[in-house]
């Protein structure tokens, strides 16, 4: 573009070499292993409790954070909350963590701000072997069965089908169950039964025996 100008000003005239380039801007230095990152005027800076440790004796790679203000550890933060003070609510989806893959099985970790997961995939099964969230928690065995589920709201826990339940009443004749549930009857005075088993009849409040 400045040859271009040069000839269009001055027929016949050429441009002379390039000069020299520049001398090279302030290299950033800082702590060994540091992460480098940006203060609040966005000049790049580095903290030594902040940094890409070297390979740990396991092999593994490691990042380590320990920023600490007033005992307060660190945070790996996705997304925003109005009530913790951010300007607006913005979703954070959560992590997938994966374990090595071989030709049998495979695993991988969820978490979310409502769920907390691990998910199995086998010839038999291609889902979470564990999950928690805001209403349940439960177990699935690799035929994919549920071998283990607790309802947040109630408490009630079911173990291979079977549920166990407690309430302030006598179950007879007022809580449905299946054969193998059992009752606990937390108000039950003294001398009265505690603990019943639902014996005959599956979705009928009927076929509780006292023990």
């Amino acid at each position: 573009m400045v040859e271009n100008l040069i000839k269009n000003q001055y027929p016949g005239a050429t441009a002379g070499p390039a000069g020299p380039p520049g001398p090279p801007g302030p290299a950033i230095t800082g702590d060994p292993n540091a992460i480098l990152y940006c203060d609040g005027a966005g000049n790049p800076i580095t903290d030594a409790d902040l940094t890409a440790i070297p390979i740990d004796q396991y092999g593994r790679p490691q990042i380590r954070d320990i920023r600490v203000d007033s005992g307060n550890g660190a945070v790996w933060r996705q997304g925003a909350w109005k009530a913790d003070g951010d300007a607006e609510n913005i979703t954070g989806d959560g992590i997938v963590i994966y374990a090595p893959e071989d030709a049998i099985y495979g695993y991988f970790a969820r978490i979310k701000g409502n769920r907390l997961a691990i998910r199995r995939i086998c010839a038999t099964m291609d889902d979470y072997a564990f999950r928690v969230d805001g209403t349940e928690l439960y177990l699935r065995a690799d035929d994919n069965t549920q071998t283990f589920k607790v309802d947040r709201a109630s408490g009630a826990t079911w173990i291979n089908g079977a549920c166990i339940r407690a309430g302030d009443v006598d179950p007879v004749s007022l809580i449905t169950g299946n054969i193998g549930d059992l009752w606990i009857n937390k108000s039950a005075g003294l001398g009265s039964p505690v603990l019943y088993v639902k014996e005959s009849g599956n979705a009928t409040p009927f076929g509780w025996a006292a023990k």
